[in-house]
Order: C-alpha cells, then structure tokens, then sequence
C-alpha cells in the first residue's frame, strides 16, 4: 500500500466528520506511516493545518473549499485552488 492509496478527498471527509479522532479513524483501514503521510501532504498542499500534533489537524479554509467544492484549477500556479487566497479559486 501507498500514500497515493489515500486519497486527499477521504483524508478531508475524515478530518470534517471525526475532527481530532480522524487519524484513528482512518488508521483502521490504512497503516499508520500512510495515514500520516497522507496528512503531510494535505498539510503542505494547504488543506490542513495542526498545532501540537501532526496527527490531530484541522481544515483549512482551502480544505474546506475543498471539502464543500468540486476542484477548480487555479489560475496562474498550478493549484487547485487560488494561491493568494487559499479559499476559492482563481477567477483569471
């Protein structure tokens, strides 16, 4: 099993749905190095954030654009969502 095995959408669902307890939640499907590396990578895409702990994380405001949104692409960097703002796409 990889990292890409875990979709960004299902780590999101999960952090919305069981907010502090989504890595427990997600660690019953998937192995515990995934579920993180999972994580880092909606971390430092800007969909999460954390304070203490990289396993208890939050959704940004992009995250939950993205939660609530079908994925637009961003204008000028590549993203999915706008770069300046990090909560709605680009409208250029």
């Amino acid at each position: 099993m990889k990292r890409s095995d875990l979709s960004t959408e299902t780590v999101l669902t999960a952090v919305a749905t069981y907010g502090s307890r989504a890595f427990e939640h997600l660690e019953a499907d998937y192995p515990p190095k995934i579920v993180a590396a999972a994580m880092a990578r909606d971390t430092s895409a800007g969909l999460l954030d954390y304070g203490v702990s990289a396993v208890r994380p939050w959704l940004t405001p992009a995250g939950k654009y993205r939660f609530t949104h079908e994925p637009e692409r961003c204008c000028g960097c590549g993203g999915d969502y706008c770069c300046e703002h990090g909560e709605a796409p680009c409208s250029t």
